[in-house]
C-alpha cells in the first residue's frame, strides 16, 4: 500500500495471520510443521504476531544521505537490505 510515509503492508493483509489460533490438537501440529508444539514455538508465534503490527515502511532514497548497506550470508543463501537514517535517526530501508 503507497502512502506519504513510503510503501506499507496492507493492515488487511495481515489480518488473517494476527487473528490465527496456536495450533491445539496434535493433528494441526502435524498439519503445520513437523516439530512438536513447544514453549519455543510459541513464544516465535508472538513475536511474528507482534512484529507484524508494527512492520517497517520502505521510502524513497534521500539524496544526499549516506547509504548503509546490511548483508547476510550463509553457504545457502545470502539477504541484503539498502537503508539510510531518517530525521529521527531511525534506518529506513527503501526501494527504487
Amino acid at each position: 500500500m503507497v502512502s506519504d510515509r513510503g510503501i506499507e503492508v496492507d493492515p488487511d493483509k495481515i489480518k488473517a495471520i494476527l487473528d490465527m489460533p496456536v495450533p491445539r490438537t496434535e493433528k494441526e501440529i502435524r498439519e503445520e510443521s513437523a516439530n512438536v508444539w513447544n514453549d519455543d514455538c510459541q513464544i516465535a508465534f508472538e513475536k511474528i504476531k507482534e512484529y507484524l503490527l508494527s512492520p517497517p515502511v520502505l521510502v524513497p532514497p534521500m539524496p544526499g544521505r549516506p547509504l548503509l548497506l546490511y548483508l547476510s550470508v550463509s553457504d545457502m543463501a545470502l539477504g541484503c537490505m539498502l537503508a539510510q537514517l531518517d530525521d529521527s535517526g531511525k534506518e529506513r530501508a527503501f526501494t527504487i
